[in-house]
């Protein structure tokens, strides 16, 4: 702890979480993976984060503390509006210049951003590395269980990389990634690897055909 800090007194909450580690990679001296080595076991720690009580502490004292919290409203407000410009620029033509106009940023709101599923805001968050690792899972899994050639696995990896963007508004489509999802899911023997990507998915792609329904309900 840094000298001189006063700890502010700020109500909390326990809530537990599950951290998982991935199989350490065993890598050369050009940094290339040529293997794989232990996988530590899970844990589940008892996190203690600011209660309701707690977060009117810490806008009362102001300080440090606010900042923190302030700073954490933002990276989330960010990601979002990430997200919206991501979408944009899925649908544009290559080298295609976005424009801010373009992006909704009423879809950026702390509102809209509360009702997205948990699942789908975490989601924000994957890594380039976590994606790869669940494609590479996916892709050696999936062609044995499905009798699907390699090529069509390698279409579901695509569109689960863009997560949908090409096929936000067919609704058969997401229907059937979902359902291959789900066979994945039951075959993988590394889904505390691929937790949080697999969730995301799933989740992403219930909340696209929600949409594509409310759309469509709004247009008659």
């Amino acid at each position: 702890m840094p000298e001189n800090v006063v700890v502010l007194p700020i109500p909390t909450e326990a809530k537990e979480v599950a951290f998982h580690f991935k199989k350490e990679k065993i890598r050369n001296q050009a940094n290339e993976v040529i293997g794989e080595g232990k996988k530590l076991p899970s844990i589940k720690v008892a996190v203690e984060r600011p209660s309701a009580e707690g977060v009117l502490e810490i806008v009362k004292a102001g300080g440090k503390e606010l900042d923190l919290l302030l700073d954490a409203a933002a990276d989330i407000v960010i990601d979002r509006v990430r997200a919206l410009i991501n979408e944009v620029r899925a649908k544009l033509p290559d080298g295609q210049e976005i424009k801010p106009e373009m992006i909704d940023l009423s879809q950026a709101s702390w509102s809209i951003i509360a009702n997205i599923p948990k699942a789908v805001r975490k989601g924000l968050g994957i890594s380039d590395e976590d994606w790869e690792d669940f494609a590479a899972d996916y892709r050696a899994i999936m062609p044995g269980v499905t009798q699907k050639d390699a090529d069509r696995i390698e279409k579901h990896i695509k569109l689960f990389k863009s997560k949908y963007a090409q096929c936000r508004n067919d609704k058969k489509a997401l229907a059937v990634l979902a359902e291959m999802l789900d066979v994945w899911a039951a075959n993988t023997g590394s889904m505390d690897d691929n937790q949080t990507v697999y969730e995301y998915l799933k989740g992403r792609a219930a909340s696209l055909m929600q949409e594509e329904e409310k759309v469509l309900a709004e247009a008659l």
